[in-house]
């Protein structure tokens, strides 16, 4: 079960269940199974497919139009054989840093935690952030295999196929869907001990460390306009906080292990929302966090904060549109909410 304290400002609570049970997780193992694109869609027969591999924050009709375009187009036809035990972890949003890190190699905790050997991995593993951490893991990259080309639908001898890590399920008493679409992410408990146990020694024990500034701005830069949810007037903005002591990070241009060491060592990290901020789950408990919303309304990280311990504020902006909970373009922000932040710091 999991009860977290409700977003001050959340929009969309049916979207972001803040009480609720976790489906129990399980790894299946299919003889001669098969398996399909990034996505990570497990066939059965060449025409179903098991819904427990798929994402539970996305539409099933999205999946099912897909099997059959599949069918039609003759895509089930040309599969390619796969000698040995293949780990099935891709799966779609493979490529969000918060996902990859969730929903992908969560996956692969669920393996290592239950000391299930394998072959190959069926993972996305151009992503470079996953490139990056499967490094810093430690598994050899001749394990795995690039879903797409002549791998885009395999049959392995056996298919070890673990569940996603953090399912809702339905809580004796209460009415509740098994498709919920969910605006967010949730961590389990386990997952988050996980990571700290496994990353955290690295930094530890890391001969020369790198030095970080204790109080951090998370720039988006690289992001904006492209992607979304930066600061138009994002110089000014740090410029204020520069006086403060604050150095400015773009996180895409650290390795994986420098981001882990640049949350652990902070005291104060200010930012706008974005996936960057998955890396809170390394600070150190009492670290304080500041997460700037625009029109995005999403509680991940306000829920991930609450497993550690970490003095988190939620910044609202401005208003949340009623049609896109997931919005986010880029805009300006009022300076005073940056006084006010740096006026909190003190209290």
């Amino acid at each position: 079960p999991f009860h977290f304290e409700p977003l001050p400002f959340g929009k969309y609570p049916q979207y972001q269940p803040n009480k609720g049970t976790f489906a129990e997780t399980f790894v299946l193992n299919i003889p001669n199974g098969r398996v399909s694109t990034s996505a990570g869609y497990v066939v059965i027969d060449e025409k179903y497919m098991l819904r427990e591999f798929y994402e539970q924050c996305q539409w099933l009709m999205y999946a099912l139009n897909l099997i059959n375009h599949w069918s039609a187009t003759g895509n089930f036809s040309n599969v390619r054989k796969v000698s040995g035990r293949v780990a099935v972890i891709s799966r779609r949003g493979y490529d969000s840093y918060v996902h990859g890190l969730v929903d992908v190699l969560g996956r692969l905790a669920i393996i290592e935690l239950m000391g299930i050997d394998y072959d190959y991995l069926y993972i996305p593993y151009e992503s470079s952030h996953i490139k990056d951490i499967i490094k810093t893991w430690g598994i050899d990259p001749l394990k795995m295999i690039q879903p797409g080309g002549q791998f885009n639908y395999i049959q392995a001898d056996e298919l070890i196929v673990p569940s996603f890590t953090s399912r809702l399920a339905p809580t004796p008493g209460e009415t509740f869907h098994s498709l919920t679409i969910c605006c967010g992410v949730y961590w389990p408990t386990w997952l988050v001990e996980f990571y700290r146990k496994k990353f955290l020694p690295l930094v530890a024990h890391k001969p020369n460390k790198n030095i970080f500034s204790k109080k951090v701005f998370i720039s988006r830069k690289d992001r904006c306009p492209s992607v979304g949810r930066g600061l138009i007037n994002e110089d000014e903005v740090f410029k204020l906080l520069q006086k403060q002591g604050f150095e400015r990070y773009v996180l895409s241009q650290l390795s994986f292990l420098q981001q882990v060491e640049l949350f652990n060592n902070a005291d104060v990290i200010v930012g706008t929302h974005g996936a960057g901020f998955t890396n809170i789950l390394f600070c150190k408990p009492g670290a304080k966090v500041f997460e700037i919303f625009q029109a995005r309304s999403d509680t991940s990280f306000f829920y991930l904060a609450q497993l550690l311990d970490i003095q988190y504020k939620a910044v609202q902006t401005m208003e949340f549109p009623d049609r896109d909970p997931g919005g986010g373009a880029c805009t300006a922000i009022p300076l005073e909410i940056i006084h006010d932040i740096l006026n909190n710091l003190n209290t």
